[in-house]
C-alpha cells in the first residue's frame, strides 16, 4: 500500500494527498520522519505501522501498554512514540 503497487495511479495520487490543515489522507497518516501509515488502539493494546517510501522500509511497532483507546503516556502513545525512536536510530534523515 505505502509503495503504491497495490493501487492504480491515480487511486494512489488520492491515497496520499493530505489535508491541508492536518497530516491525514485517504486512510493514511504523515508520521514522524516521513513514515506513512496509520495507528490504532484498542483496551490493553495499541499499534502504529509505517512505510518509509525514499528507504523502502516498513516500520510495525505493537505495543500492549495502555488502558483504554486513547489514553497517553504523557503525550503521546506508545507504539507510536517506539515508532519515532526507530525511525530515528535506523531511517536518520
Amino acid at each position: 500500500m505505502g509503495s503504491g503497487e497495490l493501487l492504480s495511479p491515480a487511486t494512489q495520487q488520492q491515497h496520499t494527498q493530505f489535508v491541508p490543515a492536518g497530516s491525514y489522507g485517504l486512510g493514511l497518516e504523515r508520521a514522524a520522519g516521513g513514515l506513512l501509515g496509520h495507528n490504532g488502539a484498542i483496551p490493553g493494546y495499541q499499534s502504529f505501522m509505517g512505510y518509509q517510501p525514499d528507504k523502502g522500509v516498513t516500520v510495525v511497532v505493537l505495543a500492549n501498554l495502555i488502558l483504554a483507546p486513547n489514553t497517553y503516556l504523557g503525550d503521546a502513545l506508545p507504539a507510536d512514540e517506539l515508532a519515532k525512536v526507530i525511525q530515528q536510530q535506523l531511517l536518520p534523515s
